[in-house]
């Protein structure tokens, strides 16, 4: 990951199908690639690697977070954990991030 396609290319799952919001975005012949397009560059994403929003207002939201991590390294592990124990996937410079709010958890 981190290959600048679109926002929604850093998470890992993809929580719709593409059946159930009637997308025409075009696949690969084995059905693991979706050909997408941005602004400013375009090209084939890994289907594994898109994120579906259903409305416009779920990517606006996660574009308009005040409280961000930005990655600085050359690619760097982030964690699912506030224990550094679950591994999520990995991040490239440049890439940013929505701060999630971690409940108090004793150590």
């Amino acid at each position: 990951m981190g290959t600048p396609y679109t926002m929604s290319s850093i998470v890992s799952s993809i929580p719709l199908s593409l059946q159930e919001l009637d997308c025409d975005i075009p696949l690969s012949k084995d059905k693991e690639w979706a050909y997408v397009q941005t602004p400013f560059i375009r090209g084939w994403v890994r289907l594994r690697d898109l994120a579906i929003a259903k409305e416009k207002s779920e990517v606006k939201g996660y574009e308009e977070a005040k409280s961000r991590l930005l990655v600085t390294g050359n690619i760097v592990s982030v964690f699912g954990d506030p224990f550094f124990r679950q591994p999520v996937f990995l991040a490239q410079m440049g890439d940013s991030f929505p701060l999630l709010s971690i409940p108090n958890v004793d150590k």
